[in-house]
C-alpha cells in the first residue's frame, strides 16, 4: 500500500430523465470526466457549471465528496459558479 486513497463519486441513475421548470432532458450524461466539473488549485476547489442540459445536475455525483473534504479540512476553500439561466442551456 502506498497511501493512495481513491474517492469515487456517488452513483446516480444517469439514464433517467432530468428537468427544471423550464426544460426536460431524456437522460443525463454521466459523472466523467471530473475535470470538466472540478478543479483544485492549492487549498481551493472550484466547481464549474455545465451548459448542456444533460450535464446540468452532474455536480450532484460529486457533492457528498466535496462536503466531506470541506468538513475534514478547515483551510479548504470552495467556490461554485452560478448556474446559467435555463433559457441559455445547451441541448
Amino acid at each position: 500500500m502506498r497511501g493512495i486513497r481513491v474517492d469515487r463519486p456517488r452513483t446516480l441513475d444517469f439514464g433517467r430523465p432530468t428537468a427544471t421548470p423550464e426544460w426536460t432532458q431524456q437522460s443525463m450524461f454521466g459523472a466523467m470526466p471530473v475535470r470538466d466539473v472540478l478543479v483544485v488549485i492549492g487549498n481551493e476547489l472550484l466547481e464549474a457549471t455545465m451548459s448542456f442540459r444533460s450535464r446540468w445536475f452532474e455536480y450532484l455525483a460529486h457533492r457528498p465528496l466535496i462536503e466531506a473534504w470541506f468538513r475534514a479540512d478547515p483551510d479548504m476553500r470552495r467556490e461554485a459558479a452560478p448556474q446559467a439561466p435555463a433559457e441559455h442551456a445547451g441541448p
